[in-house]
Protein backbone atom coordinates (compact mmCIF):
# COMPACT_ATOMS: atom_id res chain seq x y z
CA UNK A 1 0.00 0.00 0.00
CA UNK A 2 1.16 3.51 -0.79
CA UNK A 3 0.34 6.76 0.95
CA UNK A 4 -0.48 9.46 -1.58
CA UNK A 5 -1.44 13.13 -1.51
CA UNK A 6 -3.92 14.41 -4.09
CA UNK A 7 -4.83 18.05 -4.70
CA UNK A 8 -8.38 18.79 -5.86
CA UNK A 9 -9.80 21.88 -7.49
CA UNK A 10 -13.05 23.02 -9.11
CA UNK A 11 -14.34 26.32 -10.48
CA UNK A 12 -17.36 25.31 -12.59
CA UNK A 13 -20.91 24.66 -11.44
CA UNK A 14 -21.42 23.48 -7.86
CA UNK A 15 -17.74 23.51 -6.94
CA UNK A 16 -18.16 22.00 -3.47
CA UNK A 17 -20.30 19.16 -4.84
CA UNK A 18 -17.67 18.38 -7.47
CA UNK A 19 -15.00 18.10 -4.76
CA UNK A 20 -17.17 15.86 -2.59
CA UNK A 21 -18.09 13.66 -5.55
CA UNK A 22 -14.46 13.32 -6.67
CA UNK A 23 -13.44 12.09 -3.22
CA UNK A 24 -16.27 9.55 -3.20
CA UNK A 25 -15.27 8.39 -6.71
CA UNK A 26 -11.90 7.36 -5.28
CA UNK A 27 -13.50 4.89 -2.84
CA UNK A 28 -13.06 2.01 -5.30
CA UNK A 29 -9.27 2.30 -5.30
CA UNK A 30 -8.30 4.14 -2.13
CA UNK A 31 -9.01 4.73 1.52
CA UNK A 32 -9.14 8.40 2.49
CA UNK A 33 -6.94 8.89 5.54
CA UNK A 34 -6.98 12.70 5.88
CA UNK A 35 -8.81 15.67 4.35
CA UNK A 36 -7.95 19.36 4.35
CA UNK A 37 -10.40 22.18 4.69
CA UNK A 38 -11.80 23.58 1.46
CA UNK A 39 -10.37 26.95 0.38
CA UNK A 40 -11.59 29.50 -2.16
CA UNK A 41 -8.64 30.75 -4.19
CA UNK A 42 -7.88 32.95 -7.17
CA UNK A 43 -7.25 31.20 -10.48
CA UNK A 44 -3.64 30.54 -11.44
CA UNK A 45 -2.22 30.92 -14.93
CA UNK A 46 -5.43 32.10 -16.61
CA UNK A 47 -7.13 34.82 -14.57
CA UNK A 48 -10.32 35.40 -16.60
CA UNK A 49 -12.34 32.74 -14.80
CA UNK A 50 -14.24 32.06 -11.60
CA UNK A 51 -12.41 31.50 -8.30
CA UNK A 52 -11.60 27.89 -7.42
CA UNK A 53 -12.42 25.74 -4.45
CA UNK A 54 -9.31 23.75 -3.55
CA UNK A 55 -8.56 20.96 -1.09
CA UNK A 56 -6.13 18.10 -0.53
CA UNK A 57 -6.61 14.55 0.64
CA UNK A 58 -4.25 11.90 1.93
CA UNK A 59 -5.10 8.42 0.71
CA UNK A 60 -3.85 4.87 1.02
CA UNK A 61 -3.96 2.85 -2.21
CA UNK A 62 -2.66 -0.32 -3.81
CA UNK A 63 -2.49 1.43 -7.20
CA UNK A 64 0.86 2.28 -8.71
CA UNK A 65 1.50 5.88 -9.81
CA UNK A 66 0.44 5.44 -13.44
CA UNK A 67 -2.61 3.36 -12.57
CA UNK A 68 -3.65 6.06 -10.09
CA UNK A 69 -3.09 8.79 -12.69
CA UNK A 70 -5.26 6.90 -15.19
CA UNK A 71 -7.99 6.49 -12.58
CA UNK A 72 -7.89 10.20 -11.66
CA UNK A 73 -8.11 11.21 -15.33
CA UNK A 74 -11.05 8.82 -15.76
CA UNK A 75 -12.82 10.43 -12.77
CA UNK A 76 -12.24 13.87 -14.32
CA UNK A 77 -13.75 12.70 -17.64
CA UNK A 78 -16.76 11.06 -15.96
CA UNK A 79 -17.42 14.29 -14.09
CA UNK A 80 -17.46 16.27 -17.33
CA UNK A 81 -14.00 17.76 -17.59
CA UNK A 82 -12.94 18.71 -21.10
CA UNK A 83 -9.60 20.49 -21.48
CA UNK A 84 -10.03 23.54 -23.70
CA UNK A 85 -7.67 26.18 -22.24
CA UNK A 86 -4.43 25.49 -20.35
CA UNK A 87 -5.14 26.25 -16.66
CA UNK A 88 -8.70 27.10 -17.68
CA UNK A 89 -12.07 26.41 -16.06
CA UNK A 90 -12.80 22.86 -14.96
CA UNK A 91 -15.43 20.86 -13.15
CA UNK A 92 -12.72 18.93 -11.33
CA UNK A 93 -8.95 18.68 -11.32
CA UNK A 94 -7.16 15.86 -9.52
CA UNK A 95 -3.37 16.09 -9.23
CA UNK A 96 -0.99 13.62 -7.63
CA UNK A 97 1.29 15.76 -5.46
CA UNK A 98 3.21 13.09 -3.55
CA UNK A 99 3.32 9.31 -3.88
CA UNK A 100 4.94 8.10 -0.68
CA UNK A 101 8.50 9.32 -0.66
CA UNK A 102 8.98 8.31 -4.29
CA UNK A 103 10.13 10.36 -7.24
CA UNK A 104 8.84 9.56 -10.69
CA UNK A 105 9.03 11.35 -14.00
CA UNK A 106 7.85 10.66 -17.53
CA UNK A 107 5.93 12.61 -20.17
CA UNK A 108 2.58 12.11 -18.38
CA UNK A 109 3.45 12.30 -14.69
CA UNK A 110 5.98 13.99 -12.43
CA UNK A 111 6.10 13.09 -8.72
CA UNK A 112 6.46 15.14 -6.64
CA UNK A 113 4.27 17.50 -8.68
CA UNK A 114 6.75 19.91 -10.26
CA UNK A 115 4.98 23.15 -9.29
CA UNK A 116 3.42 22.32 -5.92
CA UNK A 117 5.71 24.71 -4.00
CA UNK A 118 4.69 27.66 -6.21
CA UNK A 119 0.98 27.32 -5.58
CA UNK A 120 -0.56 28.65 -2.38
CA UNK A 121 -3.76 26.79 -3.25
CA UNK A 122 -1.81 23.52 -2.98
CA UNK A 123 0.47 24.37 -0.06
CA UNK A 124 -2.26 25.66 2.27
CA UNK A 125 -4.36 22.45 2.10
CA UNK A 126 -1.15 20.42 2.52
CA UNK A 127 -0.52 22.28 5.76
CA UNK A 128 -3.91 21.01 6.99
CA UNK A 129 -2.76 17.45 6.24
CA UNK A 130 0.48 18.19 8.11
CA UNK A 131 -1.53 19.38 11.13
CA UNK A 132 -3.68 16.22 10.90
CA UNK A 133 -0.55 14.06 11.19
CA UNK A 134 -0.73 12.58 7.69
CA UNK A 135 2.93 13.33 7.00
CA UNK A 136 4.09 11.60 10.20
CA UNK A 137 4.82 8.32 8.40
CA UNK A 138 8.44 7.81 7.44
CA UNK A 139 7.48 7.98 3.76
CA UNK A 140 7.13 11.75 3.90
CA UNK A 141 10.08 12.85 6.05
CA UNK A 142 11.48 15.29 3.48
CA UNK A 143 8.07 16.72 2.61
CA UNK A 144 7.24 17.12 6.30
CA UNK A 145 10.43 19.12 6.95
CA UNK A 146 9.76 21.37 3.97
CA UNK A 147 6.10 21.92 4.88
CA UNK A 148 7.03 22.80 8.47
CA UNK A 149 9.36 25.48 7.11
CA UNK A 150 6.74 26.71 4.65
CA UNK A 151 4.05 26.90 7.34
CA UNK A 152 5.86 29.91 8.80
CA UNK A 153 5.94 31.67 5.42
CA UNK A 154 2.39 31.18 4.18
CA UNK A 155 -0.37 33.42 5.47
CA UNK A 156 -3.50 31.34 5.97
CA UNK A 157 -6.38 31.49 3.50
CA UNK A 158 -9.87 31.65 4.84
CA UNK A 159 -11.60 28.29 4.63
CA UNK A 160 -14.73 28.30 2.47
Amino acid sequence: MAYVVLALGSNVGNRREFLVRAVSELDDIARVVAKSKIYETAPWGYSQQRYFLNAAIGIETACGPLELLDYCKDVERRMGRVKTIENGPREIDLDIIFYGGESYSDEDLCIPHKRWRERDFVVTPLLDLLDAGFFDSGFFSEQKKLLKTMSRLYPPFSAF
